[in-house]
């Protein structure tokens, strides 16, 4: 292990999530201040040298949750709704390399705490998510660069992590959910997203993946 210039120093001191973007790593969570750059306010990037600011970063008392590049951008998103000295749609915002941009039409509601990039689109997950873009959602959704579309019905709960198996090109959601995608009971908190039925436009299908219960 090695220290990064001082690493994190101000705040509560907290990273929640890393991403690599136009050849920086940024992170993102708690924290006020990294190394000896001043009010990076819950976001910063490592450029292999030194720390910098990301365009003024989050104001208030929140927190940047997930990170993803897409699209050439990288997307932010927590509970925040100003970012970069703006106001923003709630919860989420796109870096350009140079400034925030909202992502629009308007952002969700209720806080956001996992993407991922699944078949070119942005899957975006959370709690107490219940509209994204004027859509009517369940603490999941979708971006193709321009609009939100539903993911089936969604989930009765938080989606707090999401992964791709890229071996067999499948989409993992975990959280503490216990319904999912047409209904499907789960036995505690992993669904499997796969290719088969047709779904409010998309190719889906939900394999539950029983757990014993902890405990």
């Amino acid at each position: 292990w090695s220290n990064l210039w001082f690493g994190i120093t101000g705040g509560d001191k907290r990273v929640f999530c890393m991403e690599s973007y136009n050849a920086e790593l940024y992170l993102g969570g708690r924290f006020t201040e990294a190394g000896f750059a001043n009010n990076t306010n819950r976001i910063a990037r490592w450029d292999g040298v030194g720390w910098k600011t990301v365009g003024g970063g989050i104001i208030g008392n929140t927190e940047v949750s997930t990170l993803k590049s897409y699209k050439g951008e990288l997307y932010a998103g927590g509970g925040f709704s100003w970012i970069g000295g703006d106001t923003v749609n709630c919860c989420i915002a796109r870096w350009n390399g140079s400034q925030w941009n909202p992502v629009t039409p308007q952002g969700s509601d209720g806080s956001l705490q996992s993407m991922a990039v699944y078949k070119d689109e942005l899957y975006i997950g959370g709690f107490s998510m219940g509209n994204m873009g004027g859509l009517d959602v369940a603490n999941i959704v979708r971006w193709n660069g321009s609009q939100w579309n539903k993911v089936g019905v969604g989930v009765g709960g938080t989606v707090s992590s999401m992964t791709v198996d890229t071996i067999h090109d499948d989409l993992f959601a975990g959280g503490g959910f216990f319904n999912a995608i047409n209904e499907i009971q789960l036995s505690l908190v992993l669904a499997l997203w796969l290719d088969g039925m047709e779904l409010n436009g998309l190719m889906l299908e939900v394999e539950v993946l029983p757990m014993e219960p902890l405990g």
